[in-house]
């Protein structure tokens, strides 16, 4: 699926995908208001926080909910981009400005898109967005 030029594009990292498909996440209602704002807009996922939400998704609310995630995933207009040998070379570079031991390579990867994309806006829960100046929706 090809990214749109004309929406505002905004970032979805594997807490939210989780928080949306997993009734018990503590995150669950926020993240379903969350959602409900962003009819309009290019949603984009790196190919790391897709693969980290199906894991967690079938950990938590078992194999068929993270089936039938992939499935809705494929068919929506949501983009997921294979985090090539570029993006995972700028997501060491990210990872090497974190102070903290507690950051994950995703996160890093993630973010590496977002500088290299322009995009500002993530709809994540990770306080680590915030304070490497990205907006988290709902919460920043």
């Amino acid at each position: 699926m090809a990214i749109s030029t004309e929406k505002r594009k905004v970032l979805v990292d594997a807490d939210a995908f989780v928080a949306l498909v997993y009734a018990k996440d503590a995150n669950h209602d926020a993240a379903a208001g969350v959602i409900e704002s962003l009819l309009d807009t290019q949603l984009v996922a790196s190919s790391y926080a897709y693969g980290e939400a199906v894991t967690v998704i079938s950990q938590k609310a078992g194999r068929t909910t993270a089936v039938k995630f992939i499935h809705d995933t494929n068919e929506s207009p949501t983009v997921v981009l294979d985090a090539s040998f570029n993006f995972r070379r700028r997501g060491e570079e990210v990872f090497r400005r974190q102070t903290s031991k507690n950051v994950s390579f995703t996160d890093c990867i993630n973010m590496a898109i977002m500088e290299d994309w322009g995009i500002k806006e993530i709809f994540s829960f990770d306080k680590i967005y915030r304070k490497n100046g990205f907006k988290r929706l709902g919460i920043d």
